[in-house]
């Protein structure tokens, strides 16, 4: 299962979408059949109005790596390593079926001599002015195919991330340090975290891992009404029926409603946004 673009402006509802679709096709089939599903690859989302930068589809990402513990029988394939930045569809399919391939002989057909499920992130520590990250699925070591391992970002508690160096930990098989020179005191650490990010790190079977964050700022600032606000989406079409700013918060974030109705399809479209922690005062 490859799907997922046109649900990038709701996130949260596809981490309970998903399984639910799963456990309806296993009811009408009465077969606990497996489900293998890829993560959406890198693109910029021009297209949305967001850029390369931004995290809104790193979210549908992490919703689409969290609905996998409601899903029983599945498995998850990574993309960071074949993306594409100009187009949503990146050309790179082979790999994508290799990996889902590989899955499924392991998971499936319990072929031995490899491990088929990709490599994820299982926690962190702090050692002084670095991070040490602990992973699952890593085989018999971690490698960025001789290169410098790309994607990892390092922040202290000012939420500004830096670029982060990243060295395998002696004697492990699982476990990399994190740092930069610019971070005196790490509290948080992403990998190939955003909209689009090229990622390099491997297990020893070269299955790409899961880009994960370890914090759970979001920094995110109206992403549902920004799709809605660009250009391409005819806005002569579409009229604000109501927006107003909800009694309850979410994670300490503020929530507001917007009611819209849109002359193209004929349909009425009730979207809820979440505002960033500091962006409360202006976000109305």
């Amino acid at each position: 299962f490859y799907q997922g673009e046109a649900n990038v402006t709701n996130s949260k509802l596809y981490e309970r979408l998903l399984p639910a679709m799963v456990k309806d096709w296993r009811n009408d089939f009465e077969n606990n059949f497996p489900f293998y599903y890829v993560q959406l690859a890198p693109f910029s989302y021009q297209n949305m109005g967001w850029n390369s930068n931004g995290i809104e589809v790193a979210l549908q990402r992490e919703a689409q790596y969290n609905a996998k513990a409601n899903i029983s029988n599945s498995g998850i394939v990574s993309t960071v390593d074949i993306g594409s930045e100009k187009t949503i569809h990146p050309p790179d399919k082979r790999t994508v079926a290799k990996r889902l391939a590989y899955m499924a002989l392991y998971k499936t057909y319990a072929m031995n001599g490899f491990n088929g499920e990709t490599p994820y992130y299982v926690s962190h520590i702090i050692e002084g002015d670095k991070a040490v990250i602990t992973l699952e699925n890593t085989g018999y070591g971690l490698h960025s195919r001789n290169e410098p391992f790309i994607g990892f970002e390092i922040a202290a508690e000012d939420k500004v991330f830096y670029p982060a160096t990243v060295e395998n930990v002696k004697g492990t098989n699982n476990k990399l340090m994190v740092f930069s020179e610019k971070v005196k005191k790490p509290v948080a650490i992403r990998y190939a975290f955003k909209n689009y990010q090229y990622g390099n790190l491997y297990n020893s079977y070269g299955i790409a891992a899961l880009p994960f964050r370890t914090d759970s700022w979001y920094g995110v600032k109206k992403i549902w009404l920004n799709y809605f606000l660009t250009p391409q989406k005819q806005l002569s079409l579409l009229v604000l029926i109501s927006f107003c700013r909800l009694p309850f918060r979410y994670k300490s974030l503020p929530v507001w409603h917007i009611y819209l109705w849109c002359g193209q399809s004929r349909q009425f479209s009730q979207l809820l946004i979440l505002s960033s922690p500091d962006s409360d005062k202006d976000s109305g």
